[in-house]
């Protein structure tokens, strides 16, 4: 009596109510919403009165006590899995419902010839009368097999038959025209899917076992031995999800893209070959197929979704295709059998976690073009012993001990918490060095902070307790806490940042009980700017820097400043000044020097790369036959009775060559002045160094032809008979007693 009035049952009224066990409802209830009954675990009986018009979605979730039900005549909707998990029930449909039925001994509950299948049991069998299997009809449905498919039906919802893991084999019929996502997926158990013929867009060709549309947008779902035809676009998200008896897949040329998760869980799968035309591999795609162990990224492709081969760990090689841009977020995720990754230059973006825990991992290679490397890129890579970044053309030899290194940098940010290094120049893509990137890494003893880098983070540096050198680029405008702080060993810092960088006065960037014996090398002209401003005024010695040395690949160069030069302490690279020359034999004289007045000439023979020198101050003067320029200066073939050569990488190999014509030498550079008289027919004069490390010259006539059994001498004069000296004997030099 008390529910004398009641007309409906709320949503999840008694969801979850685990010790119910019957409900009576009163016969003036017509809807029965949501959830209403669901999880109710302990419910073994349950009666829809008669007069119940609507059934919501999930009504009776999970009453897996209950044996039977029976639908009333006057109900005309049943929502989506209003009877999930209940897989011990019967359902019957009375005599007269005529939206529900429950013809053929059917234990499902159905829509016919409207919208939707709500759900599956044991043994079912479709009416002729249904058009369409909704969304998820069957999911999970672990006693279906088989299930017969009317050919009233034309389409079959997403994840239809997911999860029915007993089913072992499904027939499409020709009717159906639209197949959603991952119908089959999860059916681990399924070994053959066929297409009834006349069906003109799903297709079972060439043996195939898989269901897939053909000329236009997606492969649904297959099995063993799957082949895809040649006329796919695209595979579809989930395609092959949980097929986990697939063990090998050709993906033809034809295909475009592949879909996320669209191979997820296939662990029996240990070959893949990718078509040429796939540019983009999604999220998730081949994650956990662990018998999988090379893969072969083409050069079409240009994105790697994130967890695309997440988990695969029987992976050992991988080739990352030319166009690839992006790495997504932990794309490699322990990939735990992966021994070596070449990165190409057309990668711009690592994700995060992108090559996470992959424990057998020694070596990786960078491209040149990478801006951005995820946090924890590598971490974990407890093998990992060399990175290699193109553009430096240097290695760091890196040994990962901790598991949450951050090495590399994320996000144009620098991460390598790493005790191996010694030597490191950072890339100059990379904009700021974060907190703690290089914190305790002892064997540190030299860095190079490009001229990109804007800031460098809070304890940077911090306990690099070996770290002798730094060099600070130009853009550095703030250098955080403690970001030099407990480096004992810091000697000198070469900054060259013009207008002095923000630094903290509470907790300063060094420390300056370490630097007032070091030395700090500044920008010409901004001496008096770093005098004045702590912790900088604490270093013991400040000087003013020269524009720097630039040594290309040949390992030579000339060189003028403006101001004198100490190189007593610079290690890489060696200047000379040209002493003397000697007419007879044609050798230059060179003599190495490490004072060097201001606007002398020099000869410059070392490392590659820019080379920062200290000013000094100096009374040294030297007869050299280089000539220094500070300024753009025209140079002309000859200069009254003198010659003039310029250093070029000539027909000679690199050397002094005379001038063809009148041009223009940069400021900063030499050239080499000798007496026309003495030099009559010498075009070149290549520098060679022996073997104490001293260069000697030869000189060389500049001819274009040699006849046999033909000598010429120095002048470019051909004579009879070799003289005491050098001649030129059938091209070559021969030096005669």
């Amino acid at each position: 009596q008390y529910f004398t009035g009641l007309t409906s049952i709320a949503e999840e009224a008694f969801y979850g109510c685990v010790y119910l066990t019957s409900v009576s409802i009163p016969n003036n209830v017509t809807s029965i919403e949501h959830g209403a009954f669901g999880a109710c675990q302990s419910m073994v009986e349950f009666t829809i009165p008669t007069g119940v018009i609507s059934i919501g979605s999930h009504v009776f979730y999970g009453c897996h006590k209950i044996p039977s039900i029976v639908i009333p005549s006057s109900v005309t909707s049943i929502g989506e899995q209003a009877f999930w998990l209940c897989s011990n029930m019967s359902v019957k449909v009375e005599e007269g419902n005529t939206v529900f039925d429950s013809r053929d001994d059917c234990n499902a509950i159905i829509e016919t010839a409207t919208n939707t299948l709500a759900f599956g049991f044991n043994k079912t069998v479709i009416p002729n009368s249904v058009t369409r299997i909704g969304n998820k009809a069957f999911y999970d449905c672990t006693r279906s097999n088989p299930i017969s498919i009317p050919n009233s039906v034309t389409n079959i919802g997403d994840m239809a038959f997911y999860g029915c893991h007993n089913m072992t084999s499904i027939v499409i019929p020709n009717s159906v025209s639209n197949i959603g996502k991952g119908i089959l997926g999860g059916c681990d158990k399924l070994t053959s899917v066929k297409v009834e013929e006349g069906n003109t867009i799903y297709d079972s060709r060439n043996d195939c076992n898989a269901i897939i549309e053909t000329g236009t947008n997606t492969v649904v779902a297959g099995v063993k031995n799957t082949v895809i035809p040649n006329d796919i676009i695209c595979i579809g998200d989930s395609a092959f999800c949980n097929c986990t008896k697939l063990t090998a897949i050709d993906i033809p040329n034809s295909v475009n893209s592949i879909g996320k998760y669209a191979f997820e869980n296939c662990w029996s799968m240990s070959s893949i070959s990718i078509g040429e035309n796939v540019k983009t591999i999604g999220a998730s795609a081949f994650e956990d197929c662990r018998a999988l162990t090379s893969i072969d990224i083409p050069n079409s492709v240009t994105d790697i979704g994130e967890e695309a081969f997440n988990n695969c760990d029987s992976l050992k090689f991988v080739k990352i295709g030319n166009s690839v841009e992006n790495i997504g977020k932990s794309a490699f995720w322990s990939c735990e059998s992966l021994t070596s990754v070449d990165i190409p230059n057309s990668v711009t973006d690592i994700g995060e976690d992108a090559f996470w825990k992959c424990d057998s991992l020694k070596f990786v290679k960078i491209g040149n073009s990478v801006e951005n490397i995820g946090e924890s890129a590598f971490t974990g890579c407890e093998s990992l012993t060399k990175v290699h970044v193109t553009d430096l053309g240097t290695w760091c030899n890196i040994d990962f001990e901790d598991q949450y290194a951050n090495p590399l940098y994320y996000a144009g940010r620098l991460y390598m918490n790493d005790r191996e290094i010694t030597n490191l120049v950072i890339p100059n893509s990379v904009k700021t060095i974060s907190n703690y990137a290089f914190f305790n890494c002892e064997s540190l003893s030299s860095v190079v902070i490009p001229n990109s880098v804007t800031s460098i983070g809070y304890a940077a540096f911090d306990g690099c307790s070996n770290l002798a050198s730094a060099t600070i680029g130009s853009g550095v405008d703030s250098i955080d806490h403690y970001a030099f702080d407990n480096c004992p060993e810091l000697t000198n810092v070469y900054c060259f940042a013009e207008k002095v960088p923000t630094t903290y006065t509470w907790a300063e960037a060094f420390n300056k009980t370490h630097i007032k014996n070091a030395t700090l090398h500044v920008p010409y002209g901004c001496k008096a700017a770093y005098e004045a401003v702590s912790p900088w005024n604490e270093f013991g010695t400040i000087v003013e820097m020269t524009s720097p040395i630039t040594v290309g690949e040949t390992g030579f160069a000339t060189f003028c400043s403006p101001h004198a030069l100490d190189f007593s302490e610079v290690e890489d690279i060696r200047a000379y000044i040209v002493s003397g020359f000697n007419q007879e034999t044609g050798t230059l004289v060179l003599t190495r020097v490490t004072e060097v007045p201001a606007g002398e000439g020099l000869y410059i023979a070392g490392t590659p790369g820019e080379h920062q020198i200290p000013q000094t101050k100096t009374s040294m003067f030297y007869a050299n036959l280089l000539k220094g320029v500070t300024e753009p200066t025209i140079i002309s073939p000859t200069d009254g009775n003198y010659t003039n050569y310029i250093l070029s990488n000539g027909s000679y190999g690199v050397g002094f060559y005379t001038l063809s014509q009148t041009g223009t030498l940069d400021a900063g550079k030499a050239y080499l002045q000798l007496p026309t008289a003495s030099v009559a027919g010498i075009k070149a004069l290549k520098i060679e160094f022996d073997e104490n490390d001293g260069p000697t010259g030869i000189a060389i006539t500049s001819t274009s032809y040699v006849e046999e059994n033909t000598i010429y001498n120095l002048a470019g004069q051909r004579v009879s008979k070799a003289h005491r000296g050098i001649n030129i004997v059938n091209g070559k030099k021969v030096f005669i007693k």
